[in-house]
């Protein structure tokens, strides 16, 4: 590609290798380089021309529009991928494979299609936590007066139903909480501020299509579980405005609070049902992870035997930098001197 327009995957390769690079002095990490995504941002509105560099975007909108660009930067390297393949890497790692699926309510034909869905947009105002929206998301929508399905073996416009289901699940998904809705009387767009629990894991069999439930069950696959890996906050009244930080489990199970430049270990109860949440990323839980068991099952509306899994720490005690290393050490040798102190009290 040319030098002058963006490709969405080399650039984050470069910030991805850099987030990993190992510091030039290891005992002086605070005046190592760090990764920054500032190459990016400049280039913002080569992403979709709805950004401006500068000012703040929609998260989903971002989101979206980069998914979608990975995929087409890969179509153009043929050295990564085959460029004559239906399905791309990013379409393998990122999303929902989910059938859309017309039934003829007077001869019961069906007819569908399938599609990938990079972000799964979920209503919320009528709802209180994820698994009501995503209910909401699947449930059958009948189609009739003016939303007649043509149907080819009836031969005339009849009322049908439409399905949406799951027939793949992919290692990682995004929820979009439809946080933001548009007036069209008022021309104007307002925030639905409503809380939606969500938890730190979620069982989606019951979306799942009946062939895959069955496979799954037949299999003992529990590839359907899924775990909470981020979460992204929009606090404001809008969508263009206000402030946006993340909250992101590391690879050692501990829950941070990125939030610009500043990097710090949370609870997990800080994570969970944030009153302003706004899109939530869940990762695939490997199988060893997953377990049977009869104590503290998680219930499954599929599967009759209880699923336990395990739990992430709910703090970290880690510290990031000389910095909190010497904090530590100054908490450390305090504790040591009250200690002697009331030894030598007692004796």
């Amino acid at each position: 590609m040319a030098t002058n327009k963006l490709c969405s995957f080399c650039t984050l390769h470069r910030i991805i290798r850099d987030i990993h690079r190992e510091p030039r002095n290891k005992y002086n990490s605070l005046n190592s380089p760090h990764a920054t995504a500032e190459p990016f941002a400049q280039q913002i509105e080569q992403l979709s021309p709805t950004f401006t560099f500068g000012e703040q975007g929609d998260p989903s909108e971002f989101l979206i529009f980069l998914l979608d660009r990975l995929v087409s930067c890969l179509k153009m390297n043929e050295v990564i991928v085959d460029i004559n393949s239906p399905i791309q890497p990013i379409q393998q790692i990122f999303g929902l494979n989910i059938v859309s699926i017309i039934e003829c309510k007077i001869c019961f034909k069906r007819s569908s299609v399938d599609t990938w869905e990079s972000i799964l947009s979920l209503p919320i105002s009528s709802y209180s936590n994820l698994n009501e929206s995503l209910s909401a998301y699947f449930s059958i929508e009948e189609l009739k007066n003016g939303d007649l399905y043509s149907c080819s073996n009836c031969g005339k416009r009849v009322p049908s139903n439409k399905i949406f289901e799951i027939n793949k699940g992919l290692p990682v998904i995004f929820f979009h909480l439809k946080r933001f809705e548009h007036d069209v009387k008022l021309n104007s767009t307002r925030k639905i501020n409503v809380v939606i629990a969500y938890p730190e894991t979620i069982i989606l069999d019951y979306y799942f299509d009946e062939t895959s439930r069955q496979s799954n069950k037949e299999n003992e696959d529990y590839s359907f579980i899924y775990k909470l890996n981020s979460v992204i906050v929009h606090q404001g009244e809008y969508v263009t405005n206000g402030h946006e930080f993340a909250y992101v489990r590391a690879p050692d199970g501990y829950w941070y609070k990125a939030d610009d430049k500043l990097l710090t270990p949370v609870h997990l109860d800080s994570v969970l049902n944030h009153n302003d949440a706004y899109i939530l990323c869940y990762v695939k839980m490997p199988q060893d992870s997953i377990y049977l068991s009869d104590d503290e099952p998680i219930s499954s509306p599929i599967y009759t035997s209880s699923i336990l899994i395990s739990s992430t720490p709910t703090v970290s005690y880690k510290c990031f930098d000389k910095a909190c290393d010497i904090y530590e050490d100054v908490h450390i040798q305090l504790d040591e001197n009250v200690q002697d102190s009331q030894v030598q009290q007692q004796h």
